[in-house]
């Protein structure tokens, strides 16, 4: 805005940073911050202070837009220059935060996917294991004639609890 209104001597780096805010808006909307035409209407609805049409904000789970996003584009655009971030490397600074944070959220996602995945595989070879171990039991339990297939059974179930045992 204090570009906008020609005041030469208001430029300062809290001007950069509506512009920055601006750019941050369009990046997550997909449109610019105000809209008309003629270009004279933008400029007049800029240099009056009008606020750019609201970012929806989210409800739920469905994070169309990130609310520290939303925050920090508001806080950009504020009409009053004081009331803006203190310059373009603080905003650099918070996007690059919430970059990282969203990586490592998403690293995590992935990794208690995971989690899970070797959880239910780790169950399933455990019953396997069971399985031969009580077979095992029952062919040494019977009789002399089927003890051979009976320790096969066990040395097969010490195996699958050995790779069950893996998963923990």
């Amino acid at each position: 805005p204090e570009q906008a209104g020609g005041e030469g001597a208001s430029v300062a780096p809290s001007t950069d940073v509506y512009a920055l805010g601006a750019t941050l808006y369009h990046i997550l909307i997909g449109a610019p911050p105000y809209h008309g035409t003629p270009g004279s209407k933008v400029l007049e609805r800029v240099l009056d202070g009008e606020p750019p049409a609201p970012i929806p904000r989210s409800t739920g789970n469905e994070g169309r837009y990130p609310p520290f996003l939303v925050r920090l584009c508001e806080r950009a655009m504020n009409p009053d220059p004081a009331a803006r971030p203190p310059g373009a490397q603080h905003m650099a600074e918070a996007v690059q935060e919430w970059l990282d944070t969203a990586e490592r959220l998403e690293r995590g996602r992935k990794e208690g996917a995971r989690a899970a995945e070797l959880h239910q595989e780790s169950q399933t070879a455990r019953k396997h294991a069971m399985a031969l171990w009580i077979e095992a039991s029952k062919l040494l339990d019977d009789n002399c004639s089927v003890r051979a297939p009976g320790w096969q059974r066990w040395q097969e179930s010490r195996a699958a609890f050995q790779t069950a045992k893996g998963f923990s």
